[in-house]
C-alpha cells in the first residue's frame, strides 16, 4: 500500500528525536491511500497553466509573427490545446492541491 501523509514540521522533528507523537499517529491514520495501479503522479495545474500559455500565444504572438501558416493549421493547433486542456481538467484528483500558508497539524 501506498499512501501520502501530511506531517507538520514539528512532528517530523520529534520523530528525529526519537518520540512517535499523537499528530504524527493521526497523519498516518489519515493519509490518502494512492489507487493500486496508478501512474505517474504529477502537477495538472503546471500542465494545464503551459497549454494554456501555448493556446494564447498560437491565438495571438504566433499569428502575428507567421502569415505563412494555412488558417487550417492554425485552427488544428488550438484545437489540439483546448482538447488537451479537457483531458487534463477531466483527469481524476488523487490529492487536492496543497494550499499555501497552510498551516494544518
Amino acid at each position: 500500500m501506498q499512501i501520502v501523509i501530511d506531517i507538520h514540521e514539528r512532528h517530523i522533528q520529534s520523530l528525529r528525536n526519537g518520540n512517535v507523537t499523537y499528530g504524527l499517529i493521526d497523519a498516518l491514520l489519515n493519509g490518502k491511500t494512492l489507487p493500486k495501479g496508478h501512474g505517474r503522479l504529477g502537477d495538472l495545474d503546471k500542465i494545464w497553466n503551459v497549454l494554456k500559455e501555448l493556446e494564447e500565444y498560437y491565438q495571438t504572438e504566433f499569428l502575428k509573427k507567421s502569415n505563412v501558416i494555412h488558417e487550417s493549421t492554425m485552427n488544428g493547433r488550438l484545437y489540439g490545446f483546448t482538447k488537451a486542456k479537457f483531458i487534463v481538467q477531466d483527469a481524476p484528483t488523487v490529492i487536492e492541491a496543497d494550499k499555501v500558508g497552510d498551516t494544518d497539524e
